[in-house]
């Protein structure tokens, strides 16, 4: 969303809901991306920029979603989704070694601690003892798909091994 002052513009990222898609081609997208945003009494007129992921029925230059909104939206320019991007771009570093193995390591070490009860209660006790003011006392499991949610467990882990614990 573009916000028009006198001297600036403002640029911002909205969430504004989902659609529901039963016809899964790029006008049936279309037609179901064009609903919500009319329900959403945004004015099309003012589309000047759509970003979906890689997929054939999003991106494709004859049928895909992108390409039939800009029959319609000509000034609405097509941008490759900065998440899918970031995606693909950290699935493949996954592929190192030093990375690969590392991530697995974790893995191996979360499962072992979740695996029981006793473990878990003693990684709580030695957060708390360490730093009494964390809220963030429970392994976080890393995820296979969501980056941010694997940064957060990274994360932990790191901050963790900082302050002497594990």
């Amino acid at each position: 969303m573009w916000i028009m002052s006198k001297r600036k513009v403002i640029e911002s990222e909205n969430f504004i809901g989902f659609a529901p898609v039963k016809d899964k081609t790029g006008p049936g997208i279309k037609a179901a991306t064009i609903k919500g945003l009319q329900q959403a009494h945004l004015d099309l007129g003012n589309l000047r920029g759509k970003g979906y992921d890689g997929a054939s029925a999003m991106k494709g230059h004859l049928g895909g979603c992108a390409a039939v909104i800009s029959k319609d939206n000509p000034s609405a320019i097509y941008v490759h989704c900065a998440s899918h991007s970031l995606n693909i771009v950290l699935s493949n570093a996954c592929k190192f070694v030093a990375i690969r193995n590392t991530i697995g390591t974790m893995k191996e070490m979360i499962t072992f601690i979740q695996a029981s009860e006793k473990r878990m209660d003693t990684l709580k006790e030695q957060i708390t003892s360490v730093e009494p003011r964390s809220h963030r006392k429970r392994l976080v499991k890393l995820s296979e798909t969501r980056w941010v949610e694997r940064h957060d467990a990274i994360s932990f882990f790191k901050e963790r091994s900082h302050n002497g614990i594990g």
